[in-house]
């Protein structure tokens, strides 16, 4: 039996976002990413009210990876700062963070940290893709979709 080497891989980056953090940092949590995420939709376990809390539990489908479970591990509202970490079966383990930060003219900024760790073949082949080239694609992506949401509210 080969021995699996898991992956592990950091990417850091900033999205300058055209709103005040008060209406941008509640679209980084799970039930108001539907907003501007069109594959997004997840389905809360934990609490039953759909509350976002620390120790929020949900469920999102992928159509590439199935079925991924997540928890929100830290929920700072007052400091606009989310943290969650994802778990796809065979395939990865991954802890995303969201701080977002005042710009001037009502503007805000958003630094997202992704990290993954491979549990699987599956998912080293995944995080071999996610290299920096296509992680600041898939971030800048974010960031022409959340503003352009924004654009659409008073």
């Amino acid at each position: 039996m080969e021995k699996f080497t898991s992956v592990h891989i950091e990417h850091i980056s900033k999205i300058i976002l055209n709103k005040n953090i008060d209406v941008v940092f509640p679209l980084f949590t799970p039930v108001e990413e539907k907003k501007w995420a069109d594959d997004w939709n997840p389905k809360i376990i934990y609490p039953e009210n759909d509350e976002i809390i620390k120790g929020t539990i949900f469920k999102h489908h992928h159509k590439e990876d199935g079925f991924s479970y997540w928890v929100i591990a830290d929920y700072e509202c007052e400091n606009h700062y989310i943290k969650y970490i994802n778990f796809v079966e065979n395939k990865r383990i991954g802890i995303i963070e969201i701080k977002c930060s005042p710009l001037e003219g009502e503007r805000t900024s958003a630094k997202i940290k992704y990290i993954l760790t491979s549990i699987g073949e599956e998912g080293n082949e995944f995080i071999n893709t996610f290299n920096e080239e296509y992680y600041n694609n898939y971030i800048n992506e974010w960031e022409e979709l959340i503003n352009s949401y924004l654009r659409t509210q008073i």
